[in-house]
């Protein structure tokens, strides 16, 4: 738990006045600055509906530029990896990733990315959609034909 302090705040900032001080607390005031939903989505990849990256020009083909760079790398680079997407990554360098894609910034991964930390970074994409890529009816039939088939290669395996 961290330290608490109350505030009483009027329009004048010389009547701020903290009840109790604490070095989480400034006495400063600050406007915060208000962003709408669509700008905050023009700078964002993750969370974001893909309709919306596909109206702001952040897909080629239907595919979204950083889920095309994710999947390439880890193609080129990652198809070796035992457990591919079950190795952890350094959550400090995937965050640091993500913010720099959510500020805008092409991301090298050749460069500057790892197999473990773009597996989890492609995970947390999709984990993140706001609408799922495979509807919930066609889900079911999905996971549905998949054990079907799944049981019949068991079936002929024994």
């Amino acid at each position: 738990m961290g330290a608490r302090a109350s505030v009483s705040l009027c329009s004048d900032q010389s009547s701020v006045r903290i009840l109790r001080p604490s070095a989480k607390v400034s006495p400063e005031l600050t406007s915060p600055t208000l962003v709408s939903e669509h700008e905050l989505a023009i700078r964002c990849v993750f969370g974001v509906d893909l309709e919306i990256m596909r109206e702001e020009g952040q897909m080629v083909c239907g595919i979204p530029l950083v889920l095309r760079d994710m999947v390439e790398f880890l193609d080129k680079n990652g198809m070796h990896h035992r457990g591919l997407f079950r190795l952890c990554s350094s959550v400090a360098r995937t965050r640091q990733l993500r913010q720099r894609w959510d500020c805008g910034e092409r991301v090298d991964l050749e460069r500057e990315g790892d197999v473990p930390t773009v597996a989890s970074l492609l995970k947390l994409f999709l984990r993140e959609l706001p609408t799922p890529i495979v509807p919930e009816p066609q889900r079911k039939q999905l996971v549905q034909s998949l054990t079907g088939i799944i049981g019949k290669i068991l079936v002929k395996s024994c």
